[in-house]
């Protein structure tokens, strides 16, 4: 059952309706779990569900110890010892096909047999998400900043809650535990936001994404013949399917929540308006890297061999670098540990590096391009400076794309060399656009839709708040306007039997 599906909006109104009508609402929390196992069984299957459940119950057994083991010894050992199992789950999951294919490898080189075999197991649904949620409350107890939940149910909806079980965002529990267990009467206009929101996600991913994914194919499946322009627009189009596709997901999960009177936290904002790659960061699967941040990088930065690696350069007489050398080496673990995230590959790896080392290169050279800008006199506080800038940073963004795309270092190397030689490669148009698995309705439809999601990131960028401006229309608009979103998507999304696009990227995660 996937989230764009008939049988997900039959479930969402049977849970709303149980949720609003037939449950008291003192009681309307446990409503909410029951639809999210209700849910995880329908999509995972009972067998994954154990998985769910051994996060939940190792999470509430530490919080509940951690408190009572306050200023005594080993608690330090006991949070460490239930992390490293939830995240010893999660990696068996992501990595163990890739390590054991590395080890076998390895073995045969050395003329040996090879000893270890993939799991052969379906990865548990969401679970990253709910690892990730999960560790993020246990590390808050420990540091403080959290009460245990003492109701072990009531943990269990925080960890299992439907609507972000597979997209995300990734909640804290004080952003989300108390939204959930409040009692709520039903409010028509939270129900018409949250509703809108969520056709707006089914619109990226239906009609955008799963369009674009066509010319991705095209371009880097079977033997990568393809070169210049071709390498350039299909990694263009990659970038732009994997954030329609991605935050396509998140906004139908936010816009349930919000059908439940949940709010949750925003989980992109408009990547591509970036000045900056620390900036793109800061606007991409934001929850994830607000986690990295507060869980990695700052941890890291204040770690015993950081502060010492500082302090000898201090005393060497380099106290800048000392500074910034944590910073430099911190931000590549974080891109790398992001980016592994993904998997235990090295096109993974690479990318990673690509875009820390980027970052770093850009830390060090912005006090010379500014004292650059001011020698030529360049206005930097222009519409023209800022479109460079914007246009510079989906560049490197695309270009970083070729290690994904390509699936491999030296393929990605390749495909970077293919879009150099740009010359004499056709852009689709009309009868062209077949060559990228498109027919020219495709590619008007494409167009016109990522020319409205543009005029939306604009608005947005503006300050509009799109869903309240409608809100304060006429009733007559704002119906015209959902019924031509809702028709839009029918008629132009890509969806039906023996159509497997409606599978979300980040499922797999």
């Amino acid at each position: 059952m996937t989230i764009t599906s008939l049988a997900y909006i039959a479930f969402v109104a049977a849970a709303a309706i149980a949720y609003y009508l037939l449950t008291p609402r003192r009681f309307q929390w446990a409503t909410l779990l029951v639809a999210s196992l209700a849910f995880y069984l329908l999509a995972g299957g009972v067998g994954l569900l154990g998985y769910v459940a051994f996060t939940t119950t190792t999470v509430y057994a530490c919080a509940r110890l951690l408190v009572r083991a306050k200023g005594k010894p080993g608690r330090k050992a006991l949070i460490a010892a239930t992390l490293a199992g939830n995240f010893g789950v999660l990696a068996f999951f992501k990595w163990w096909g890739t390590a054991a294919a590395a080890a076998n490898a390895v073995l045969g080189a050395l003329g040996a047999a090879p000893l270890l075999a993939p799991h052969g197991l379906i990865l548990p649904l969401g679970i990253s998400f709910y690892t990730f949620q999960a560790a993020g409350y246990l590390i808050d107890v420990y540091r403080g900043s959290a009460e245990p939940e003492r109701n072990y149910a009531r943990l269990a909806l925080f960890v299992s809650f439907f609507p972000q079980l597979v997209q995300g965002p990734i909640s804290r529990h004080s952003q989300l535990a108390g939204q959930l267990y409040m009692a709520r009467a039903f409010d028509y206009g939270r129900f018409r936001m949250g509703c809108q929101l969520a056709l707006w996600g089914a619109f990226k991913k239906l009609v955008v994404a799963d369009r674009l994914i066509l010319a991705v194919d095209a371009v880097f499946g079977g033997s990568y013949g393809h070169k210049g322009a071709y390498v350039v627009i299909g990694l263009a189009a990659s970038s732009l399917q994997i954030y329609a596709d991605f935050s396509g997901g998140v906004d139908i999960a936010r816009g349930v929540a919000q059908i439940f009177g949940v709010t949750m936290p925003e989980n992109f904002r408009r990547p591509f308006f970036a000045v900056s790659l620390p900036e793109y960061w800061r606007r991409w699967h934001i929850t994830l890297q607000n986690w990295w941040r507060d869980y990695v990088y700052y941890p890291l930065a204040l770690s015993r061999p950081i502060s010492r690696l500082a302090s000898s350069l201090r005393r060497k007489g380099y106290p800048a670098l000392g500074k910034a050398a944590s910073v430099y080496l911190c931000v590549n673990v974080v891109r790398v540990v992001n980016a592994m995230w993904h998997g235990a590959s090295p096109k993974y790896l690479a990318y990673g590096f690509y875009h820390g080392i980027l970052i770093v290169l850009g830390m060090v050279a912005a006090p010379y391009l500014k004292r650059l800008a001011s020698a030529l006199r360049v206005n930097v506080g222009c519409h023209s400076w800022k479109a460079f800038q914007m246009v510079r940073t989906f560049a490197l963004v695309v270009i970083g794309r070729s290690f994904l795309c390509a699936d491999g270092f030296l393929a990605g190397l390749g495909a970077m060399g293919r879009a150099a030689a740009f010359a004499g490669a056709p852009i689709p148009i009309g009868d062209g656009a077949a060559a990228y698995g498109l027919s020219a309705m495709d590619v008007r439809i494409l167009a016109a839709s990522l020319a409205l999601m543009l005029a939306v990131g604009v608005a947005q960028e503006r300050g509009v708040k799109v869903r309240e401006w409608l809100g304060r229309q006429n009733m007559a608009f704002q119906w015209a306007v959902t019924l031509a979103a809702m028709l839009a998507t029918l008629i132009w999304g890509r969806y039906g039997y023996g159509h497997s696009g409606a599978d979300f990227v980040y499922m797999g995660f």
